[in-house]
């Protein structure tokens, strides 16, 4: 994902955390609005949607985009090219996560080990 280095001016708000073959797991602050999170993961998308050749043979990974506030708590996101309409379903997403972490006894919040600063945001090549 060199791009997401390379290309300040559309990947700025992307601080990439880890990357496994064709799985890759990023933060967005939350200082960033939602359509300048939208607009960065439909640039992000798009850019793993190329089309790969392999032995004269051309073919594009499906990819999958899930938001959530810790890892194993994430809910997919579908694919909007409209930064707006995008824009409202992540706030809805992350709204709803933070719900759902108040909702959680408190024992189980004291394990989790997730941050407030940003939230993580993963997308994965491979459905």
């Amino acid at each position: 994902m060199i791009p997401i280095y390379e290309d300040q001016d559309n990947f700025k708000c992307i601080d990439l955390l880890n990357q496994v073959h064709d799985s890759i797991l990023f933060q967005i602050s939350l200082s960033y609005n939602w359509v300048q999170h939208a607009e960065a993961l439909i640039k992000l998308i798009e850019l793993m949607l190329t089309p790969l050749i392999w032995h004269g043979s051309s073919f594009i990974l499906p990819v999958d985009l899930k938001v959530g506030t810790n890892l194993g708590k994430e809910i997919g996101v579908k694919y909007a090219q409209n930064a707006e309409t995008m824009a409202v379903r992540l706030r809805e997403i992350y709204e709803e996560c933070i719900r759902a972490r108040e909702e959680v006894p408190l024992g189980s919040i004291l394990q989790d080990s997730e941050s407030d600063d940003g939230e993580l945001l993963g997308v994965d090549g491979a459905s």
